[in-house]
């Protein structure tokens, strides 16, 4: 039997990307408790950027270990899903940078020029954006990014670019759950 996984599903997925982490008691119990189902942690892949520094664990398969390291540590059973795609060094601001609209994309290139500009002042202590710092800003130029970052609708049409099947990451996020939840 096939399942058809669309656009309402992923959005389902992406309507609340919450930051959090697996050691927080609340999240642990809620994985321990859930004997009956599948339990499914999606987490960045990690890696090192461009200025060689590293973010979170620095790649895919560090990041791999990291969670199946956990798994075995508190035996508990969950399916680890990486961004951006589930094989290759990223975090989830390569996938969200990825679906930005063609047409506000120019507000990404504005937020990076300023950025650029502030890097060459020279001035210690400036704060240069990360890619995480970027995305916020888009959301926030667009009035849709809430005051802590988090709880942001990532479904809005307007902002992104949801296609499941022109957009690689999604498709592969699609067929990741049409193989391991859709048996």
């Amino acid at each position: 039997m096939y399942y058809a996984i669309n656009l309402s599903f992923l959005k389902s997925i992406l309507l609340k990307l919450v930051d959090t982490s697996l050691n927080d008691p609340i999240y642990l119990d809620m994985i321990k408790d859930n004997h009956n189902n599948i339990n499914l942690v999606i987490f960045d892949a990690d890696k090192i950027d461009n200025e060689g520094i590293k973010h979170g664990c620095g790649s895919y398969e560090n990041s791999f270990k990291k969670l199946n390291d956990f798994r075995k540590l508190h035996n508990i059973n969950f399916e680890i899903y990486l961004w951006p795609n589930n094989k290759d060094n990223g975090c989830i601001e390569d996938l969200l940078r990825k679906l930005i609209k063609k047409d506000r994309f120019d507000i990404v290139n504005c937020i990076e020029a300023h950025q650029t500009c502030l890097r060459s002042l020279n001035i210690e202590g400036i704060r240069i954006a990360n890619e995480k710092d970027i995305i916020r800003f888009y959301l926030y130029t667009n009035k849709v990014s809430s005051t802590n970052g988090k709880d942001v609708d990532y479904t809005n049409e307007i902002l992104w670019e949801l296609d499941l099947e022109n957009i690689e990451e999604l498709k592969c996020l699609k067929y990741f759950f049409l193989d391991n939840f859709f048996l």
